[in-house]
């Protein structure tokens, strides 16, 4: 594990005096230190070290709680470590360069407590060598632990090729535990779903959305301010195993509904949709309205109403494309970007699509070994169901240029950020066929902010509420 600790005094170094801040505000912590470590993506992530009153506990779940409810999830520490004294320096201070060295964190994090050879050790060791932990307890969360959904996908490819067994990705998000995810391999069958969900014993009623990727950030992020509601996405393709074959945009929303009507038979329902795939989450509140159900809310976030195909550029067609913001030049990433613009008149037509993704597979194939090396999204997936994710994208976004969707009776709530120039109330006016209910957020990537999640939570809160006022009452 490379080690690294704080460099700049503007940035990681004013975000570790914050969480230790927080950490020492809870009862039982005497003081608490912050580093920061790569992880095996590269990104740098800190850990916290806190040390502990002699006369007085603490549970380091209870912490972890305490923490959320004083500090953006994004900043939380990877690790937080019980340690008896906090090492110092000869004026005092805490040496957090000697708490980052690899012998402090593997003395001491508690050991796991497993069986060498069953199951669970076994994931344990995957579980390490993914996220740069030396050790793992059986009901941790994963994501907790640093995972992302890319370390997710690339965790689950290791667990394939180690017990010849494939875990739908969204089975293990109910749960992501070593537990859970021992269990499900032992049990050997899952069947296929576009579904990723969290917290699905919530009282409240489901709210679904519809994202390009897993979206399981965002999933954590407002399951954690409201654990009662079940939050959970629709992927465009399904990250498990054989997805079905969608032939059209109406195929895909009959899809959907059908898996939505699995977890919540009848309405009232909440609906969203995330950038482009808004179209077809508007279609799949639409298809539920025209049977008969009740749609409370439909909320597109960053979503235009309509595709124009004659403005859409090569990278749009590209699900990864936020790889190319920081790809170095010469990368198979900034090759591929220039590709995609070079075959963007190609890609505007199902015929042509075939030809241009012909002629990118070389760059494609480089890409995805640089994916691989980094466990990355694509790493562990076989190279053809790589190709397949980034041909389905291609697909969806043709399919949404074509489609043309029905008015609705149902609220729209468009949301948005300060620096976006498009006219989205009224393409969504025209779409629906009533003035949608803009709100603006700071954030650029709202399913990863607070602020967000808070008025998506209130939002929903209130649609029930005004539901319930409006029910005629039962004597």
């Amino acid at each position: 594990m490379k080690t690294t600790v704080p460099s700049d005094p503007e940035g990681e170094a004013a975000e570790a005096a914050r969480v230790a801040a927080a950490l020492s505000a809870f009862p039982g912590v005497v003081e608490a230190a912050v580093g920061f470590v790569d992880d095996i993506s590269g990104d740098r992530r800190p850990v916290a070290w806190v040390e502990t009153s002699a006369q007085q506990a603490v549970d380091h779940r209870e912490l972890r709680e305490f923490l959320l409810g004083r500090l953006p999830r994004d900043v939380l520490p990877t690790r937080i470590v019980p340690v008896p004294r906090l090492p110092r320096t000869q004026d005092g201070k805490v040496a957090v360069e000697e708490l980052v060295a690899p012998s402090w964190i593997s003395a001491s994090v508690h050991s796991l407590r497993l069986l060498p050879d069953s199951t669970e050790s076994r994931l344990a060791d995957i579980w390490h060598e993914l996220l740069s932990v030396p050790d793992v307890e059986v009901d941790e969360d994963f994501f907790d632990l640093g995972g992302s959904s890319r370390t997710a996908i690339a965790m689950l490819a290791q667990c394939r090729a180690a017990f010849g067994v494939e875990v739908p990705i969204h089975r293990f998000f109910e749960k992501p535990t070593i537990d859970n995810l021992a269990n499900l391999l032992k049990d050997g069958s899952a069947a296929h779903s576009c579904l990723l969900g969290r917290g699905h014993s919530g009282h409240k009623r489901p709210f679904f959305c519809v994202y390009p990727g897993t979206g399981v950030q965002g999933l954590r992020l407002l399951s954690r301010l409201e654990p009662e509601r079940p939050f959970l996405t629709l992927t465009p393709h399904g990250y498990g195993a054989s997805p079905p074959k969608i032939g059209s945009l109406d195929e895909l929303a009959a899809h959907y509904v059908e898996e939505i009507r699995g977890v919540q038979p009848h309405g009232p329902y909440h609906l969203a949709g995330h950038c482009a795939s808004a179209i077809v989450a508007y279609e799949v509140a639409a298809r539920l309205e025209r049977e008969a159900e009740t749609v409370l809310s439909f909320v597109g976030v960053k979503a235009p109403a309509k595709v124009v195909l004659e403005r859409v550029q090569g990278s749009d067609f590209f699900v990864l494309d936020e790889l190319f913001g920081n790809a170095e030049p010469g990368s198979a990433a900034k090759r591929l970007e220039s590709l995609l613009e070079e075959e963007t008149g190609h890609l505007r037509s199902r015929e042509g699509q075939a030809l241009a993704f012909a002629r990118m597979r070389p760059v494609l194939a480089d890409l995805y070994q640089e994916l691989m090396s980094t466990a990355s999204v694509a790493a562990g997936y076989e190279f053809d169901r790589f190709m397949g994710l980034i041909e389905s994208w291609a697909w969806y976004v043709l399919e949404a240029a074509g489609h043309s969707p029905s008015a609705s009776s149902f609220p729209v709530d468009v949301v948005t950020f300060p620096s976006d120039r498009r006219d989205l109330s009224a393409d969504w006016r025209a779409v629906s066929g009533r003035p949608p209910v803009v709100h603006v957020q700071e954030s650029i990537e709202p399913f990863e902010s607070t602020e967000f999640a808070r008025w998506l939570v209130d939002l929903l809160d209130a649609r029930d509420a005004e539901w319930e006022a409006a029910r005629p009452q039962v004597p």
